[in-house]
């Protein structure tokens, strides 16, 4: 038994001679995948006319078996005497590995069938994520403190929307794995299966496209329409979806909105990294320092063990977020801290005792009684000559002058 193609003069005289069964199946649009037709009492009379719309694949079964195919639109005359031929259409091959095997399962049934099988790209499927997905913020920043010269980026939740199309691809696998004898399987008995494999697509793609060799920024996803479908034929994440027989065609992400906790932590490192704000915190820990109650040397000491335990933040340039993109990686630098201050106020720092009080001065002033300290060079007593340390002579008693 098989399909034999002929034309549609054939089909006017063969019909105006011969009361037969014409069987077609009208446009299924982007809900129908599969719809069976038969003739009358289950039995596809001998000469029957079968025509095949573009966008269709008609398959022969008889009694669980395939019998012929084609994909391939025209009108075919189905003839008991007639080998299979597996005539024309992109899926022939397919078929050729599988007819003789094919028996739905192991479920027969006892009539001949045709089995119309949508082979249009379905369209308008939508997809979004219910909980926030992880991602690499290659945008924003980090020096990486365990590799020196490197940074790593911020991770931020992101809720994504799109839509993604599939198609037939695998028509006998599709017909074993999914359609069975059912008389009609729409796309919506799909639905909450698809929907989940798809998930799991967009995170196998969100995975890739914030990785170190593509680098691709949160709000730039919907543009990389291309890199993504490139991205799903090289590694195959819609690897169980083709296993039923179907394949994602194009597959788009239209909206990305980054969750509030994440805007947050966008917006504290955007301000935290504004080399303004740097060297106002700076300039006021500096001032701090000076005005320490312990005295301007122990609060600029202090000040330097801290800058020692931030790795030398004070005295060296801070580096803004480095900004890659496209496997390119780049460092801008901002202009370092102005270390005059600093610098003025150590060469001013002075230690000794207080004239005055007899304390331990630490700075221009006495802490306790806020004499002014006065650095004093090597004198001498101008009545003995002995070296004198204070403000009278140890030796003769002569003050000082």
């Amino acid at each position: 038994m098989g399909l034999l193609k002929i034309t549609l003069d054939s089909i006017k005289g063969t019909i105006g001679t011969q009361s037969l069964t014409t069987i077609r199946c009208d446009d299924m649009g982007d809900h129908i995948l599969m719809m069976k037709k038969t003739g009358k009492n289950g039995i596809i009379r001998n000469g029957s006319v079968i025509i095949v719309n573009p966008g269709q694949m008609a398959v022969i079964v008889d009694n669980g078996k395939v019998l012929d195919a084609s994909a391939e639109p025209g009108a075919f005359e189905f003839r008991s005497e007639a080998s299979p031929s597996f005539f024309s259409g992109d899926y022939m091959d397919t078929f050729r590995e599988m007819w003789t095997r094919f028996t739905f399962g192991g479920a027969g049934f006892q009539d001949q069938a045709v089995f119309f099988l949508n082979t249009k790209e379905i369209l308008n499927n939508g997809f979004g994520t219910l909980a926030p997905v992880m991602y690499r913020d290659w945008e924003h920043c980090m020096s990486d403190a365990r590799r020196p010269g490197h940074v790593v980026p911020i991770r931020v939740g992101i809720k994504c929307s799109g839509n993604y199309t599939f198609q037939i691809d695998q028509p006998a696998r599709f017909l074993e794995r999914i359609g069975g004898t059912a008389p009609i399987y729409g796309k919506e008995e799909l639905c909450d299966q698809m929907r989940m494999e798809i998930i799991a697509v967009f995170q196998a793609v969100l995975n890739s496209l914030c990785d170190e060799g593509h680098q691709v920024f949160p709000l730039d996803l919907p543009s990389q329409g291309f890199m993504i479908k490139e991205l799903m034929q090289e590694k195959v994440f819609d690897k169980n979806i083709r296993e039923r027989g179907l394949r994602i065609v194009d597959f788009h992400i239209i909206n990305v909105i980054l969750d509030d906790e994440s805007k947050r932590k966008i917006d504290e490192f955007e301000r935290s990294g504004d080399f303004a704000s740097q060297q106002a915190v700076l300039t006021n820990a500096v001032h701090a320092a000076a005005g320490n109650d312990a005295g301007a040397g122990v609060g600029f000491m202090n000040l330097n063990m801290m800058s020692q335990a931030m790795g030398g933040m004070f005295h060296r340039t801070i580096p803004s977020p480095s900004i890659v993109q496209n496997g390119n990686q780049g460092q801008q630098q901002s202009p370092g801290v102005d270390q005059t201050f600093m610098q003025q106020n150590n060469k001013n720092m002075s230690t000794g005792i207080c004239s005055k009080c007899g304390g331990q001065v630490s700075g221009k002033f006495c802490s306790n009684c806020g004499t002014p300290y006065v650095v004093n060079k090597e004198r001498f007593c101008s009545n003995c000559g002995t070296k004198v340390q204070g403000n009278f002579c140890s030796d003769c008693g002569t003050k000082m002058e």
